[in-house]
């Protein structure tokens, strides 16, 4: 199925012909966004993001920490579902497939240098990056739900683990040219922002420790 997300790059990403997209419940003027990792089943089902238990799940924490559904934004890094609800096996994959493109690019600049190099498959974190970093700029009390969530938005590895709960503060940018975000101390065109990570809700509901403190 071809698609055409604004702020998207759809025909590079691996994810174009998996279920989706899931569009965010747009909510330019809240004060809160909250950012899943992708859409789940029942999301893709209902065209709408943190939908079923997860969603249920959700909402009673938000509400129990004074926020509403209705005055967040609600979106994810990924609008649409890897296949079998599976990232980590298609980063494997896809890791695989660079790997030797990288080989074959080393083959063509020794015995075809005329040639130009293949590019690399980016990751759907990538393509779905300017659109979150547009949606993004409108908010400055952001919710990361779950690691790759936070990855997007903060880039390296950091740990949802470590970093759940703890408030993070600062300047939100978005470098255009190199595809990256993060938030910083002081930038150009960045505004400040309020951070508060912690896990996705389906994770609490599978892992119920978590559930108390979620």
């Amino acid at each position: 199925m071809s698609k055409s997300v604004p702020g998207c790059d759809c025909a590079r990403c691996p994810l174009r012909d998996a279920p989706g997209p899931v569009y965010p419940e747009v909510r330019t003027h809240a004060p809160y966004i909250a950012v899943g990792d992708f859409p789940g089943d029942v999301d893709v089902r209902e065209h709408r993001p943190f939908t079923g238990a997860a969603g249920r799940h959700l909402s009673a924490s938000l509400g129990r920490a004074g926020v509403q559904r209705s005055s967040t934004h609600l979106t994810n890094a990924m609008l649409c579902q890897p296949p079998g609800n599976d990232l980590r096996k298609l980063e494997a994959r896809l890791r695989t497939k660079n790997a030797q493109i990288r080989r074959d690019n080393r083959q063509l600049a020794k015995y075809s240098p005329e040639t130009p190099p293949k590019p690399l498959i980016p990751s759907p974190q990538d393509c779905c990056r300017p659109r979150l970093a547009g949606e993004l700029a409108h908010h400055d009390r952001i919710i990361p739900l779950g690691g790759v969530a936070l990855k997007t938005i903060l880039g390296g590895k950091p740990s949802i683990q470590k970093m759940r709960g703890s408030l993070i503060e600062g300047l939100l940018y978005y470098d255009e040219k190199q595809n990256r975000m993060g938030v910083t101390s002081g930038s150009i065109g960045a505004h400040p922002v309020k951070m508060v990570a912690t896990f996705h809700p389906s994770y609490v509901m599978k892992v119920k420790k978590w559930s108390d403190t979620f």
